[in-house]
């Protein structure tokens, strides 16, 4: 028998405007060439039918479903069955209530599951339902079982196949995470667990496995491959085909089908065509892309060719159940916002990884995301993944090894310092000692599996006790004769680039710190762990404000960004927000980190202040000495004097404490701080504690009038987590209000004629729509390539008395960030006036430094148009064309420089707490510049929009070219990053005049981010 399977899923239809609905005779002409050699058409729907659940959507899916089968029909003369799952999309979340949301929170804690329970569950799923039964003409056997499992069994040409539809979404909420649902499958599947049924066995449904809890995520998916030879989902809209292995006999293929509709849009819109041909167990899979005019095949899709299809028996290599609860411990109690612990898969992010095989021969490092290794070839023969302390080596090779077990292959997991002999007869003594450990199936059965589905992973083969390379080199093509795969983590000690096998040589992978990216995703799988009741628009504002916080901490460069210090400042900020979030939160987290540092080094609670104390004293010291390093004898004598007057200290125990706590660290023969953030906290405390002393005023004073030197800038930036004294404030404040003083503020308020005369040919501000996540995903990938690891700052202070365009921008900047943070502290302990002074103080200085930038831009034109003009050459080889886009880019290089003023001010001053200050400010002052900052703190949030404030200031600016075009910068950047309602779009669009369509190129921003570096770095 052949049977052809049309795969749809996550279509989305909203109204009859959408798109797909006139594509379905396109979509029945791709399976045209198949259709006389097939028996039947099976048409699986893998969930997400509608777009909100709605009646009227499934009256137009109805329609838009018989159109498909009238034109298989009208082609192949086969008959044509239909079978449906519900997404979360099928859910009317309208019918939602607080009783489903209590069910839910009860199931997924682990409550009883009934028949009643599952009715009010899947209430709000009745609409598709009713759609369902007419589509199959099948209303099922009438139970609640039915809604969240129907097998169906049918005759094709005197062969059996079952299609067992699943409803994963019968928990769903508006927002969903992964590991966020659980099912029910022993309680609601026919026959469950015999997997001994005749025929083709087709499970369907729109969840992923891997969107189910990790209690249960492994012994379900394991349920489906014993039952199903195709398993096949939707959700998350990238088309793809594995196959899992689970003995050298049995396979099970899981399909995820691609989106067909997204929004309105068809230019991602997918689907697959399966050929089963059951005599033979022969499948094949083809997917099929929307081109603009028609469907056609992707040539890059892995199942073009046929692959062999068979049932498993039964799941063979059972874990342990000690073992495998430990590959998803993350070595601490993680905890979320309810004070339930949470495990590693929860959180989980793959790094990216640096292919250090390549370094250096074309003079780029090329980038990977780690999930590769997920794949076969990439591990064959052998991978080193190489990572400092606590860069998530060990975690990685845990999710790598559970994630090989999905595949069917059967990884061991060893210690490099379990390696000491290089004979084939002992290596086999510790691989077989680990997977007695790690497996309940007898290893016998290990011996005699195939060596191509079994990897070894070897996690800290720094530690084994052979050091000589050569035996090394012996010891790991020893290895090689165990398993098809070889995956080591090591730090930085092991020279790995020179061992290799006798097939080929291993390569290397460097983990790299958690970029925007990484580190956005983290933060969206944290937050829906720790909140899962918030609605998509509040979800989007907390993953916003932790991630404000965690950009600020990580892009100083002082913290390493690994996962450990982000998740513990996850955790800091789960428990303290508000007011404190910035401020007190980091103070605390940075504490934190340093008395986990002395309790991991088995320090008494009793000495905790002791040790801050001498350590804040030695961090003062290493200032004194103007060196990052001393000496070991320096350090004694630095101990004595402390010990004379404050304190006696065993100097040779406190520094082994202090290594072995890893606050300091040997460099060759020298001792030096691990870390930038406990020094610098640690001297931040230092001078809290003593600002009444001259010399500690002098310093500060000087530091903060030259905050672009490093040295200075951490300093400070510290400082303000610890002082609250008005002398440190004054000291920010005068090095602030002398920057630039020879600079008036822009205002503008006819103080821009200059700069209005180069944006006359602006382009036209465009709104491309699309999703806030979608555009925090560009973002976060943005920031990633234009990191160069760099945190603009120098080493030592200029010589002379004058300092450069460069070091006065840096300090202008780094002040008003200081000054923010204090302003967003101790809102409670300054008077209104006060707080205000302050807030006109940053304004102020923010606007000088705009004028001083205007004034370089009109002055020295040349920075400005060599960046313009070599993307006017890009753009068009006619001279008009050229000139007029050479205006558009200098429009826009103009803009985002205004823009990036204007809203970095508003980030400064941006606290609930400080709202009635800022509209004083703006009241008193009364100019358009400081109107904006107000509008830009206010839009810079998930609130609605404050219709009245913008009408007020679109009238204010309605003549004025270039405030006018930055309150529309300012509307548009609210509309990319929150979410919105329709109300407020619909408004907006009616209020202001940009256009909705197409983006601005990227290349334009890229060309104005150039020139403005190329201005920034000339006097």
């Amino acid at each position: 028998m052949k049977a052809a399977l049309l795969v749809l899923s996550d279509i989305h239809i909203t109204s009859a405007q959408d798109p797909i609905l006139a594509k379905a005779r396109d979509i029945a002409c791709a399976t045209y060439p198949i259709l006389a050699h097939v028996d039947a058409v099976l048409v699986l729907v893998a969930g997400d039918v509608a777009f909100s659940g709605k009646r009227d959507q499934y009256v137009l899916a109805s329609q838009f479903f018989a159109e498909i089968t009238k034109w298989l029909q009208a082609e192949g003369k086969v008959p044509v069955r239909w079978f449906a799952v519900p997404g979360n999309h099928d859910c009317d979340f309208d019918k939602d209530g607080a009783v489903r949301q209590t069910l839910i929170d009860g199931v997924l804690r682990g409550g009883p599951v009934d028949d009643q329970l599952i009715d009010l569950c899947t209430s709000v799923q009745l609409e598709f339902f009713a759609f369902r039964n007419q589509l199959e003409d099948n209303t099922g056997d009438g139970t609640a079982k039915d809604h969240l499992w129907r097998s169906t069994t049918m005759q094709v040409a005197q062969e059996t196949i079952t299609v067992e539809a699943i409803n994963m979404a019968w928990l769903s909420k508006l927002r969903e995470t992964v590991g966020g649902l659980t099912f029910p499958w022993n309680q609601v599947a026919p026959g469950a667990g015999s997997g001994s049924e005749k025929g083709l066995r087709i499970a369907i449904q729109h969840h992923p496995a891997n969107w189910i809890s990790q209690t249960t995520y492994r012994p379900y998916r394991a349920f489906l491959k014993q039952r199903s030879h195709l398993v096949i989902t939707g959700h998350e809209h990238v088309p793809n085909v594995g196959v899992t292995i689970d003995t050298e006999a049995a396979t099970t293929a899981f399909i995820e089908c691609g989106p067909l509709q997204e929004g309105t849009s068809l230019e991602s819109s997918s689907f697959l065509v399966l050929t089963i041909d059951t005599s033979n167990e022969k499948l094949s899979a083809r997917n099929f892309r929307f081109d603009g005019e028609r469907y056609v095949q992707s040539p890059d899709f892995p199942w073009e060719q046929e692959r062999a299809l068979m049932l498993a028996e039964d799941e063979a290599f059972r874990l342990r159940h000690a073992f495998e609860w430990s590959l998803n411990d993350p070595g601490a109690p993680i905890l979320d916002a309810n004070g339930r612990e949470i495990e590693l898969a929860d959180f989980f992010v793959f790094p990216d990884m640096a292919d250090l095989s390549t370094e250096g021969k074309s003079g780029t490092v090329n980038i990977y995301p780690a999930s590769d290794l997920c794949k076969l070839d990439i591990i064959k023969p052998g991978v080193f993944i190489i990572g400092e302390e606590k860069s998530g080596r060990t975690s990685l090779l845990y999710q790598l090894f559970l994630r090989y077990r999905d595949a069917g292959l059967v990884p061991v997991l060893i210690s490099g310092e379990d390696l000491k002999h290089t004979q084939p007869e002992m290596l086999g003594r510790v691989v077989r000692a680990a997977y007695e450990a790690q497996y309940e199936t007898a290893y016998v059965e290990f011996e005699q599996l195939s060596k191509t589905n079994k990897i070894l992973i070897v996690d800290d083969f720094q530690f084994t006790p052979i050091k000589n390379e050569q035996h090394r080199s012996v010891l790991l093509e020893n290895l090689g004769k165990f398993a098809s795969g070889l995956l080591f983590s090591c730090d930085k000690s092991i020279p790995s680039e020179r061992f290799e096998l006798s097939s080929a040589k291993l390569r290397r992978f460097g983990l790299q710190p958690f970029g925007f990216r990484a580190r956005h995703e983290l933060i969206k799988r944290w937050h829906g762990f720790s909140d899962p009741d918030l609605s998509e628009a509040e979800f989007l504002v907390r993953c916003d404000e932790s991630e404000r916080v965690v950009n600020h901490v990580m892009t100083r460069k002082v913290i390493p960004a690994l996962p450990l210090y982000l998740v513990t400042l996850l955790q800091s900020l789960t428990v303290r927000r508000g007011a404190e979030l910035i401020d007190s939160s980091l103070g605390h987290y940075y504490h934190y980190l340093i008395t986990e540092a002395f309790r991991g080094a088995k320090a008494s609670l009793d000495k905790f202040n002791e040790l801050f104390d001498y350590c804040s004293h030695l961090a003062w010291e290493f200032y004194r000495k103007d060196t990052d390093e001393l000496s070991e004898t320096m350090l004694r004598q630095f101990t004595n004097e402390y010990s004379k007057v404050w304190t006696t200290v065993d100097f040779q125990p406190r520094l082994e404490f202090l290594l072995n706590a890893k606050i300091l660290e040997r460099r060759g023969s020298s001792i030096a701080f691990r870390y930038p953030y406990v020094h610098y906290y640690l001297k931040g405390r230092y001078l809290a504690s003593r600002l009444e002393e001259p010399d500690v005023r002098a310093y500060i004073e000087n530091a903060c009038t030259q905050l672009y030197v490093r040295d200075n800038a951490n300093t400070v930036l510290f400082l303000a987590h610890h002082a609250h004294d008005e002398f440190f404030i004054q000291s920010i404040q005068r090095s602030l209000d002398g920057l630039f003083e020879d600079c008036p503020a822009v205002t503008f308020d006819g103080d821009v004629t200059d700069v209005t005369a180069l944006i006359t040919n602006a382009p036209k501000i465009v709104f491309n729509g699309g999703t806030p996540e979608d555009h925090r995903i560009k973002a976060a990938e943005l920031h990633d390539d234009m990191d160069d690891g760099s945190d603009g700052l120098m080493e030592a202070p200029e010589p002379g008395d004058h300092v450069s365009f460069q070091a006065e921008m840096t300090t202008l900047f780094k002040t008003t960030e200081v000054l923010g943070l204090i302003l967003k502290a101790q809102y409670s302990g300054l008077r209104h006036d006060r707080k205000q002074a302050l807030l006109a103080s940053m304004f102020n200085g923010l606007m000088r430094g705009l004028h001083s930038v205007y004034d370089g831009l009109i002055r020295r034109p040349e920075f400005l148009q060599q960046g313009a003009e070599q993307l006017a050459e890009q753009a068009s080889k006619a001279l008009e064309d050229r000139r007029k886009r050479v205006e558009r880019v200098i429009a826009l290089i103009i803009e985002l420089i205004s823009f990036a003023y204007v809203m970095h001010a508003a980030e400064c001053a941006r606290s609930p707490e400080l709202t009635e200050n800022v509209e004083a400010v703006a009241k008193q002052a009364s100019t358009t510049a400081f109107d904006l900052i107000a509008i830009a703190i206010c839009l810079d949030s998930g609130n609605g929009l404050p219709r009245a404030q913008l009408r007020y200031l679109q009238k204010k600016v309605k003549n004025n070219l270039v405030a006018s075009r930055l309150l529309t910068f300012i509307v548009l950047y609210r509309l990319y990053m929150f979410e919105t309602s329709d109300e407020d779009k619909l408004w907006v669009r009616r209020q202001f005049s940009f256009g909705y369509g197409a983006t601005q190129k990227g290349s334009a921003i890229a060309g104005a981010s150039s020139s403005i570096a190329g201005l920034m770095s000339h006097d």
